[in-house]
């Protein structure tokens, strides 16, 4: 933490260094630390999708009951506290009305 020498106000980091709120003076710094406290730890998801595995097949349409839909498959690896998880997803879209639904 850094206060200005000029108004003894509280002084921010920024790309200049640090930046007072009030009087918009910057003080260069040669180094910023940010303490953040983090109470949980966001964990990333990826989603992994392939176009090519965009494939026809026979099933039945909820809304316009056609009988051929693309089948498309998704896959999510992740990790929650801990734990790491690997779904497969099926999406599907009616090639007459372009419904699409989804089976987990």
């Amino acid at each position: 933490m850094k206060f200005c020498e000029i108004c003894n106000s509280l002084m921010l980091p920024s790309k200049r260094g640090y930046e007072c709120t009030k009087c918009n003076v910057a003080v260069s710094a040669d180094v910023i630390q940010y303490n953040i406290e983090r109470h949980s730890r966001a964990e990333p998801v990826y989603v992994v999708k392939n176009e090519s595995q965009n494939i026809i097949v026979a099933n039945t349409c909820p809304k316009c009951g056609y009988n051929q839909v693309n089948k498309r498959i998704a896959s999510t690896i992740g990790e929650h506290a801990g734990v790491k998880s690997d779904r497969t997803i099926l999406k599907f879209r009616c090639i007459a009305c372009g419904e699409t639904w989804v089976e987990v």
